[in-house]
């Protein structure tokens, strides 16, 4: 539904923006027909439009609306202010956030989650990924073994979302604050500090 949405409104753009510029008498109407039209099309492009109307009553039917039926959820992270879909697409890996609202689950915007860090840790690849606009990060934990020892100072239940990767390594996920102070993550014995 996501993708034929914004197919027909980029088509119905281009007819808006090309009707403008047949009918109009002025270069002046026909320029800002266009602009419009590509307006519209850049709104849709960049942002989840839906959020304006309706909201989800759960992350997993968000997830089926942007990816489709046939996607896999593999896990749903959840945080204070967002939660957040690790699922598989097309033999690929998809995150999606979803932010939390009192009448339910809004669209993420994917450009909004954004790599904060990577290291190596204990045997493991830790990734730091924060949603901007919430106070909400989001730790995987890429391991060899399915059964690493995984702790950290907040005392957190780490979520093994069970895939793997092409390279056979387990995936563990949690999510902390952002403004989470002497953080400290140890794997398989090894300390890190955020």
């Amino acid at each position: 539904m996501y993708t034929f949405l914004r197919i027909a409104v980029c088509i119905a753009s281009f007819f808006i923006g090309w009707f403008s510029i047949r009918k109009s008498k002025t270069r002046v109407l026909k320029l800002s027909g266009s602009l419009v039209a590509v307006a519209v099309l850049l709104f849709f492009a960049l942002f989840p439009a839906e959020n304006m109307f309706f909201s989800f009553n759960s992350p997993e039917s968000a997830f089926r609306y942007r990816y489709g039926e046939k996607a896999e959820i593999l896990g749903v992270v959840s945080g204070a202010e967002c939660d957040l879909i690790v699922g598989k697409q097309h033999g690929r890996n998809e995150l999606l956030p979803l932010q939390k609202k009192e009448n339910g689950w809004k669209l993420g915007v994917s450009h909004n989650l954004y790599l904060d860090s990577t290291t190596m840790c204990g045997g493991g690849f830790v990734t730091r990924y924060i949603y901007e606009g919430t106070n909400d990060a989001f730790l995987s934990v890429i391991c060899k073994d399915s059964c690493a020892d995984i702790s950290d100072s907040y005392e957190s239940n780490f979520s093994l979302i069970n895939y793997k990767t092409e390279n056979d390594f387990w995936v563990y996920w949690i999510s902390l604050p952002i403004s989470a102070e002497d953080y400290e993550l140890t794997i398989n014995g090894e300390r890190i500090a955020f």
